[in-house]
């Protein structure tokens, strides 16, 4: 691994390396994306949060907490897992909490606060 590193093979440090490892042996998802300078990539593309966004927009839903965030997110990576032909079924998807705090972030950024229930 040391040695990937060292030719730039992955551009990032050993513990990112090591945190992907970990993933795969406790069969949690790895996306398939090129790596850039800041680490692993993103759960959601742009694209896929525009998506969940517009989805948002035509029901008549609303989001009281970072838990439902957090559902929103669990439920797009399982399909996005599925579209890859994998099997989402029995696989544990977590989120740290900064990473459910940014896509709050974001989705209040892009949602009205007819959407939100605080």
């Amino acid at each position: 691994i040391e040695a990937m590193l060292h030719r730039g093979y992955v551009p990032n440090s050993l513990k990112s390396v090591y945190r992907l490892l970990q993933r795969y042996e406790k069969g949690l998802p790895i996306i398939d994306n090129a790596w850039g300078r800041t680490g692993c990539p993103p759960l959601l593309s742009d694209d896929e949060v525009d998506a969940i966004i517009e989805r948002l927009k035509q029901g008549v839903g609303r989001i009281y907490c970072q838990a439902d965030v957090e559902q929103i997110l669990v439920n797009a990576v399982r399909e996005k897992m599925a579209k890859q032909g994998r099997d989402p079924e029995g696989v544990t998807i977590r989120f740290s909490r900064t990473s459910v705090r940014n896509y709050c972030t974001m989705f209040k950024s892009k949602l009205s606060s007819v959407y939100w229930a605080e």
